[in-house]
């Protein structure tokens, strides 16, 4: 099992969501948030969880978005906001991943010098 998947039951290296994928690591739509130290949920044989902290901006947008298309097409308004306020979640994380990403691309391309502004 890769680092950044944990299987069920296990306890979770840090707070936030997790995601069910399948074994192929695909994502199975299932989602979990879950306190550092407490148990990932069960899932089925062969399945497990990976932190939606550990996937890339542009990951995580894509998972808003599919959760603005399946919003459209629920059937409760219980399940509209519940798909609106988890994209929302996802862009907030995806926006931290970019300021994250910009930070230490900064530090990353000129080591030892300080970036400055004129004017």
């Amino acid at each position: 099992m890769p680092n950044n998947e944990h299987s069920p039951y296990s306890r979770a290296p840090e707070t936030g969501i997790f995601e069910e994928i399948d074994p192929f690591g695909s994502a199975t739509g299932a989602f979990a948030f879950v306190l550092e130290g407490d148990f990932l949920p069960g899932a089925p044989r062969s399945f497990a969880w990976r932190a939606l902290g550990e996937l890339s901006a542009l990951a995580l947008r894509l998972r808003g978005q599919e959760c603005r298309k399946r919003a459209d097409a629920a059937g409760s308004q219980a399940v509209v906001d519940n798909l609106l306020a988890l994209a929302e979640r996802f862009d907030e994380l995806a926006h931290r991943h970019e300021q994250e990403e910009r930070n230490g691309s900064l530090f990353r391309s000129s080591p030892g010098k300080m970036a400055t502004s004129s004017g």
